[in-house]
């Protein structure tokens, strides 16, 4: 299906118009509609239709290399380091300058309409100066691929890269086979092992080249400090934990009071639907996910839609219950990040598993769909 630019809101357009800027995106100016396509560049790159920052003409051209071959693995002799090919010398300067002068990380999502809400701002930017942080983005394998919203969450990731944290994107491999409730007017389809396990494979080689790619952009445009991304599966720590031990190390200190209020909790239970138990422990799985990488991998930031307020203030709630080490043995707070979700016409988002979706490889999609 053709998505037409007039579909998304205005304050979506401006946040995408500034935010895809890490990945080495090219912006083509006469970009009215956006049309699913043989590969990334057509769908992302025209969907943004200005360029990143304020007072930075919109690009003449439009070029990407968002895994240093082409899009996604098809081999490229064009790649054009980011931003050589811009239309205006002065724009290219004035690119790598804020590039280089922006570090304070919630000031450059909150110039891009990329940060909704925060846990603690204050505190964050102050750890954020304070030294290098880990961040997490978790991405549920419920297709096989990723698509045009989940690509503000990496590009959330891609800025706290750019301004010397290491991004680390979560694969549900466990919570896949649960399925997030979040935003959902029923229960989601389970899917066998053998799907879960397949799109799992296939969305970590996306994240892979993405990041890596994102790495490489920022070292191309004199960011010393960019750190590798990291990429885990969830299935680690959950495949092996018994429903007895979930219940004693993580049911124990979750508060069913708490837990009922959450606004995706709220919404199922007044529905006609209702809400299974499978669907009511996710926001625990989540939860522990957080405190796990926060205990474990020292990860003290969690970025996600603003669908995921109510799962990420879970895993900063089980940190200080099941640790009680807000600011102790040398660890920072743990901080929850919140990016505006991208909405359809209909105020719906995008999903995997929803109609309409904008996928981001080529095989998703052909030029004619």
């Amino acid at each position: 299906a053709v998505v037409g630019w007039s579909s998304v809101s205005i304050s979506t357009r401006h946040m995408a118009t500034s935010a895809i800027r890490p990945l080495g995106i090219r912006v083509q100016r006469a970009a009215i509609r956006f049309r699913a396509s043989a590969s990334l560049t057509r769908p992302a790159a025209t969907y943004v239709a200005r360029a990143a920052r304020p007072g930075v003409a919109p690009f003449d051209t439009m070029r990407t290399s968002l895994c240093g071959v082409g899009a996604f693995g098809a081999a490229s002799s064009r790649r054009t380091p980011y931003p050589a090919s811009v239309s205006s010398p002065r724009a290219s300067l004035a690119t790598r300058a804020s590039v280089k002068t922006q570090t304070d990380v919630v000031d450059v999502l909150k110039e891009r309409g990329l940060l909704d809400a925060c846990t603690n701002e204050d505190e964050l930017r102050e750890a954020a100066a304070s030294g290098s942080l880990s961040v997490y983005c978790g991405f549920d394998p419920t297709a096989d691929s990723l698509h045009l919203g989940n690509l503000l969450g990496i590009v959330v990731l891609a800025w706290f890269q750019r301004c010397g944290h290491t991004p680390v994107a979560l694969l549900g491999g466990a919570t896949g086979r649960v399925g997030d409730p979040s935003g959902k007017s029923a229960e989601r389809p389970v899917l066998d092992d053998a799907t879960i396990n397949a799109n799992t494979e296939g969305i970590k080689a996306i994240l892979e080249d993405v990041l890596r790619n994102s790495a490489e952009m920022a070292a191309e445009d004199g960011v010393a400090d960019a750190k590798a991304a990291v990429v885990m599966n969830n299935l680690e720590w959950f495949g092996t934990m018994g429903f007895l031990e979930f219940l004693r190390e993580i049911g124990k200190y979750a508060r069913v009071g708490t837990m009922m209020g959450k606004d995706s909790v709220k919404t199922r239970l007044d529905s006609e639907q209702g809400m299974s138990f499978t669907e009511f422990s996710y926001q625990l799985l989540q939860g522990y996910d957080f405190c796990h990488l926060f205990k474990t991998h020292d990860v003290s930031v969690q970025v996600g839609g603003s669908d995921q307020w109510g799962n990420i203030t879970a895993g900063t709630d089980l940190i200080r219950r099941i640790l009680d080490k807000d600011q102790t043995e040398g660890k920072g707070g743990a901080f929850g990040v919140t990016f505006p979700l991208l909405l359809k016409e209909n105020g719906q988002k995008f999903g995997k598993s929803e109609d309409g979706a904008v996928w981001l490889p080529p095989k998703r999609l052909s030029p004619h769909q």
